[in-house]
């Protein structure tokens, strides 16, 4: 019994030994695994760290080229601005780049070039003239050919666009600038309510002669414009919300663009800015006949009796 008692014992205890050996080689392995791993861990971790300050280097000079990116666009609108005697919203656009950068010397550059500009202001003493135009052509192969030379004096009162774009190009070439009466007369009003205006200096730069431009009726009449074709629709906005005019060529195909004076006149300032005096454009004057922009207003109507007597009584254009 003794024997086999201590032979019980035995296992046991060869058991545990056992155990214990398989433990030891299992924490063994674990640790021998693991210690590679911790080691990538820590490169990795390293190159994180380096990544990550890599990167913040690079944001920092992205973010120093869009400041100056930012610096250079707000310069050449002051350089635009400029060129039209907008001296005020023109250093308004160069304190807006100082404030980004206060040591830029593009931007004080061009501060000192407003100012220069501001003070070789002459003031003007001769005649100013007003330019006016109605609708334009747009193809003159139609008008013309519809109308049998001239019914209605399309080709002696009215003028085509390409007439108009190069009438433009001429007066620049001239030095002319387009103005507006405000800027010829200070205007007060009395307590009965009555207007006076006084002439006032207009001060412009050297060699520049003011003029101001007007467009007569703008109605796109339908006798005598739409039923005839050649000539624009109505005005309307385009998908970047520009005014632009609706226009129909010979085929039926509708396209939008400078299509009359307005928007062709914008678009020919936007390219010289320094042929309008503070952003001065034609003025409009409407007469409501029939409309206006190509728009039916009012009691003007194929139905009403009225339009009827209108045609055949007042318009004579």
């Amino acid at each position: 019994m003794k024997r086999k008692k201590r032979n019980q014992q035995l296992l046991i205890v060869n058991m545990a030994l056992l155990i214990a050996i398989l433990v030891i080689i299992v924490v063994i392995v674990i640790l021998t695994k693991s210690l590679p791993n911790s080691s990538k861990g820590k490169e990795n971790n390293n190159k994180d760290k380096d990544n990550g300050k890599k990167n913040e280097k690079l944001s920092a000079e992205e973010k120093k080229a869009l400041i100056e990116k930012k610096i250079e666009t707000l310069i050449a609108e002051a350089d635009t601005l400029k060129l039209g005697c907008n001296f005020e919203a023109a250093n308004a656009k160069v304190d807006e780049a100082l404030k980004l950068n206060v040591k830029n010397e593009k931007a004080i550059g061009k501060k000192e070039d407003i100012q220069a500009a501001q003070n070789n202001l002459v003031e003007y003493k001769g005649e100013i003239n007003q330019v006016f135009f109605h609708e334009l052509i747009v193809d003159p192969s139609i008008v013309f050919g519809k109308t049998n030379g001239d019914p209605g004096g399309h080709n002696s009162v009215m003028t085509t666009l390409s007439e108009f774009n190069k009438i433009l190009e001429q007066m620049y070439a001239k030095g002319y600038m387009l103005i507006y009466f405000r800027d010829m007369y200070d205007v007060t009003v009395d307590a009965t309510g009555v207007k006076t205006f006084t002439a006032k200096p207009l001060m412009l730069p050297p060699g520049k002669i003011p003029f101001i431009m007007s467009e007569d009726d703008v109605a796109f009449y339908r006798k005598t414009r739409i039923a005839i074709g050649g000539y624009g629709q109505k005005y309307v906005l385009d998908k970047d919300g520009k005014v632009k005019v609706l226009y129909k060529d010979k085929d039926g195909k509708e396209l939008v663009g400078d299509y009359d004076l307005l928007p062709a006149l914008e678009t020919f300032v936007d390219a010289h800015p320094d042929f309008s005096y503070q952003n001065a454009k034609a003025y409009i004057g409407l007469t409501g006949f029939d409309g206006a922009f190509g728009y039916r207003i009012g009691l003007n109507n194929e139905n009403d009796p009225k339009f009827k007597e209108d045609i055949a009584t007042k318009c004579k254009c």
